[in-house]
């Protein structure tokens, strides 16, 4: 099989056996997930503020705030994912 990019994983070595494999993958999967809290939140906070402005998109008059909420909870969803599959990796 042949790979369309190049992949130089340097710190392979370091994690030979399956539990440290798996704890390596734990661990960035908890930390994705971690960084996703708060870009997840400041959606939110931007959804509110838009809902206070009123703002409406230019061409179908749809409250801006509706798509802005489905930002912040897609990314809670997803922060909230990858937090469960740290754990539980």
């Amino acid at each position: 099989m042949t790979r369309d990019h190049v992949e130089i994983d340097l710190a392979e070595p370091l994690f030979k056996s399956e539990l440290s494999k798996q704890l390596k993958t734990g661990i960035i999967f908890l930390a994705c997930g971690g960084m996703l809290v708060l870009p997840a939140g400041k959606a939110g906070e931007l959804a509110e503020r838009t809902r206070s402005y009123g703002d409406l998109t230019e061409y179908l008059n749809i409250p801006q705030f509706y798509i802005a909420w489905f930002t912040s909870i897609a990314a809670h969803l997803t922060a909230a994912t990858l937090i469960l599959r740290g754990i539980f990796t």
